[in-house]
This record gives structure tokens, C-alpha cells and sequence, in this order.
């Protein structure tokens, strides 16, 4: 259960990361979004994305013949959702950088081949 969570607190770090650009935000809204997530009751608690771990633990723990397939197979859900978000803006915020470094060095009249990525 503990490599489920990792994995999807993994991931939402991940896809913060590629969102903000600033390292003190990012880790204040990691923060923010597991402190508030953690406290989350009822069916609104459904919607966190670690929900599908906690009740497997739960399961495990009260259950006689614990379910262990849908619980695992939508945290693994979760994960590849998140996996391809990280993945698609990163690649697009990838993208915005490269545009601008044209936009500059044409900008400034320097030949295309001078162009290198830091």
C-alpha cells in the first residue's frame, strides 16, 4: 500500500514541479494539497487521489477475505493519469521555452546553430 501512495505522492510532486517555476511554491502547495487531502471526509474524500490506498489498508486491516484487485487497479489508474499529465505539460512547458529562444535569438539576429539549451 505504502509503494501505491509513494507513487502517486511521486507523481503529484512531479506534475507540481512542471507546473511551478518557483521551488518554495511548489513544495507550499505539496503541502497544502496533502494537508487538506488528509482531512477530506465523506464523499469528497473519494475524489483525493489517494483514496484507493486508504482503503485498501482498510480492507486489509477488517477484512477477513480482503479485496485487493480494485483498490490496486485504480491507484495504478491514478498513477498513469497523473504519469501522462506530468508528461504532456512538461513537454509543452518544454516547448514555450524553446519557442522563446527562437523568438530571441532571431530577435538579436544570431544564426540558429548558436543556440544551445542550458
Amino acid at each position: 500500500m505504502s509503494v501505491l501512495v509513494g507513487l502517486v505522492a511521486l507523481e503529484i510532486g512531479l506534475l507540481i514541479g512542471a507546473l511551478i517555476p518557483r521551488h518554495t511554491e511548489g513544495v507550499l502547495l505539496i503541502i497544502a494539497f496533502f494537508g487538506i487531502g488528509m482531512s477530506l471526509q465523506g464523499e469528497v474524500a473519494k475524489l483525493f487521489p489517494t483514496y484507493p490506498a486508504k482503503q485498501l489498508f482498510r480492507s486489509g486491516l477488517f477484512a477477513e477475505d480482503p479485496l485487493v484487485f480494485p483498490f490496486v487497479s485504480e491507484e495504478l489508474l491514478v498513477f498513469i493519469i497523473l504519469m501522462a499529465v506530468t508528461i504532456i505539460s512538461w513537454y509543452l512547458e518544454q516547448g514555450s521555452t524553446a519557442v522563446s529562444m527562437l523568438k530571441r535569438a532571431r530577435s538579436r539576429g544570431l544564426p540558429l546553430s548558436t543556440l544551445q539549451r542550458t
